[in-house]
């Protein structure tokens, strides 16, 4: 078996395994594989993409930092230890700095001239369900 296949298998598996728990009630046993999925994710992208987006893999190597804390924090927190609190501090700050970065990527990769000129309408529309989810 390939090593892509491995890897999307293993994604595959992770995934299901969370959403089948979440469905179960088994919230806790869930996120441990949900914080797996996007490391497994970045190491694919690390591995099989040969040309890297920079701004991209930054932003998925702080996320994927982010969930291998969040990982370690509910372990942690599963046994009593009060250092989790500040695990899940810096997990949180490791999120807003990955969001940031994609934030960043984005902002330099889209025309927003053209955005405006040709997409009016969705931006009405998400303008609109921005301000009805506040």
């Amino acid at each position: 078996m390939t090593t892509e296949r491995i890897l999307a298998t293993l994604i595959g598996v992770c995934f299901i395994l969370s959403i089948a728990l979440e469905l179960k009630a088994e919230y806790i046993t869930a996120v441990y594989f949900d914080v797996l999925i996007v490391p497994l994710i970045t190491l694919t992208y690390i591995i099989l993409i040969k040309n890297k987006e920079i701004l991209f893999l930054m932003f998925l190597i702080v996320f994927s930092l982010g969930d291998i804390i969040a990982f370690i924090g509910f372990f942690l927190n599963f046994i009593g230890n009060e250092i989790a609190i500040n695990l899940f501090s810096l997990c949180d700050t490791l999120y807003i700095i990955a969001y940031t970065i994609l934030v960043i990527k984005i902002w330099l990769t889209i025309s927003i001239k053209h955005v405006i000129k040709h997409l009016k309408v969705h931006m009405v529309v998400m303008v609109l369900l921005s301000i009805y989810l506040l």
